[in-house]
């Protein structure tokens, strides 16, 4: 039989969500949340899946809100009602920090913005949530590029020239 050679492939991971918080940063649903970040809750499973991932296989798509939110948590005041809250965060942030160390992490902006519509309406608010990502990611000590992964996957070509010029698309 004839050798055939291995094909290489990377799979797109996205780590974004909805963060809705009070005005002191902390979670509007606390609760919700520690689902999330369980091992076994949707964000566990992602930080599972990275870990687990051989390197430089994974491309993450990271809202920086979301480990943002993971490190105000774990470093605040515990939630009376979540007590657990801030030990889940701590041990999510550190188990997806680790596993994206190991991969291609892709800034999606904080707050994972429209970008479309921002380019229309108030460019500058992209420039600015790329300088809010740069400053989470900084944090973390995870090296990032920025980039785009618009929902329903169409960038229109007048929101390009808004876009940081190392974006990926």
């Amino acid at each position: 039989p004839k050798a055939t050679r291995p094909t290489s492939i990377a799979l797109t991971m996205p780590v974004r969500g909805v963060v809705r918080t009070h005005a002191d940063g902390l979670p509007l649903k606390p609760s919700a949340w520690s689902n999330d970040f369980a091992k076994s809750g949707r964000l566990g499973a992602i930080a599972n899946l990275i870990n687990a991932a051989p390197e430089r296989s994974l491309s993450l798509l990271v809202d920086p809100a979301i480990p943002d939110l993971a490190n105000r948590i774990a470093t605040g005041e515990p939630d009376e009602t979540n007590p657990e809250l801030p030990d889940l965060a701590t041990t999510w942030l550190d188990s997806f920090t680790i596993g994206a160390q190991r991969q291609d992490v892709v800034d999606l902006g904080y707050g994972d913005p429209d970008v479309a519509a921002l380019s229309r309406l108030d460019p500058r608010s992209i420039a600015t949530s790329y300088r809010l990502s740069a400053q989470v990611f900084n944090q973390l000590q995870l090296p990032s590029g920025p980039g785009v992964a618009p929902p329903d996957g169409v960038i229109p070509n007048s929101t390009l020239a808004a876009l940081p010029s190392n974006s990926r698309v």
